[in-house]
């Protein structure tokens, strides 16, 4: 249950504590041998609210007046509450063996045989917290699993298939709302896709024309090309931090650059499975379409 709570959102001071970046997390677990995804029963009800606050939280009901005695959904500063606690409580894994965005959470075992000693530690610091898990809920031991949006395993991080399947499905759209919800969904799979915005280019046209859209050969052509693209995503890699033993990966940036538009596309180069000879993979996909204001002629 959530309650909006208006009121006393307005006169709380706002908590600065930071999220972690989402895709700085999805990074971190990419390439385990194992992973482990956790589920707290009832995340934010296992923090308790200071007593003098609780009345702060009361709601009517036709029974009655009740407050909560522990942390309610519907808090302005309530992920950056339950962040920080899951951060002290993990602080000697963070990073090494676990990661977490507010209430998800995941153990990350680079080789299988520290698999049950990570547990142990992570369990242990979880125990000293006091922190309760939701047993129907936590996955241990599988080789990829789904974290915030995207599929992380062994190979490398994967685009979630349910995003993809949205555009595959997707018709030719009759109006600007349907062209705007295609967009969208290419938003979604930015990372993914490369010259996005050279691919897209028919349908932001299409977008510039709220009150005569026209659905257009090239557009549909566009729409095709992106299907077929779609089909077979690239895998993503993540690259290797510096360690004790080694340096930092060494990461290649390659820059096209248009009069309505700028596309990058970040790789490592490293041997797979198959190849001795190091290969290029790709690490991320950036594209930016250019308005007429940013664009400079020399």
């Amino acid at each position: 249950m959530c309650v909006d709570y208006p009121d006393l959102n307005k006169h709380c001071p706002k908590d600065p504590f930071g999220l972690p970046r989402i895709d700085q997390v999805v990074d971190s677990t990419a390439g385990c041998a194992l992973l482990s995804f956790l589920d707290c029963y009832s995340g934010y009800h296992q923090i308790s609210l200071a007593t003098e606050d609780q009345e702060k939280t009361t709601s009517i009901t036709p029974f009655g007046a009740y407050c909560y005695t522990s942390m309610p959904f519907g808090l302005k500063n309530a992920g950056a509450t339950y962040q920080r606690a899951i951060q002290a409580c993990l602080a000697d894994h963070w990073g090494e063996r676990v990661e977490a965005y507010i209430d998800d959470v995941v153990i990350k075992t680079k080789n299988e045989e520290d698999f049950i000693d990570d547990l142990r530690k992570v369990f242990n610091s979880l125990r000293k917290f006091r922190w309760k898990l939701n047993p129907t809920k936590c996955v241990f031991g599988v080789p990829a699993g789904q974290l915030l949006g995207f599929v992380v395993s062994n190979r490398g991080i994967e685009a979630n298939p349910e995003k993809i399947k949205a555009i595959l499905r997707i018709h030719p759209p009759r109006s600007h709302k349907d062209a705007q919800r295609l967009t969208g969904c290419m938003a979604a799979l930015s990372r993914f896709i490369s010259w996005l915005g050279e691919r897209g280019m028919p349908f932001y046209k299409l977008l510039r024309k709220v009150d005569r859209f026209q659905w257009t050969t090239e557009a549909q052509e566009a729409l095709d090309a992106l299907k077929k693209f779609l089909t077979s995503p690239p895998v993503l890699k993540s690259p290797d931090r510096a360690t004790a033993d080694s340096p930092a990966e060494d990461l290649l940036l390659y820059i096209s650059c248009m009069t309505h538009m700028v596309s990058t596309a970040l790789v490592v180069e490293r041997p797979d499975g198959q190849h001795t000879v190091p290969r290029q993979h790709p690490v991320y996909f950036i594209s930016e379409v250019l308005s007429p204001s940013k664009i400079r002629y020399a």
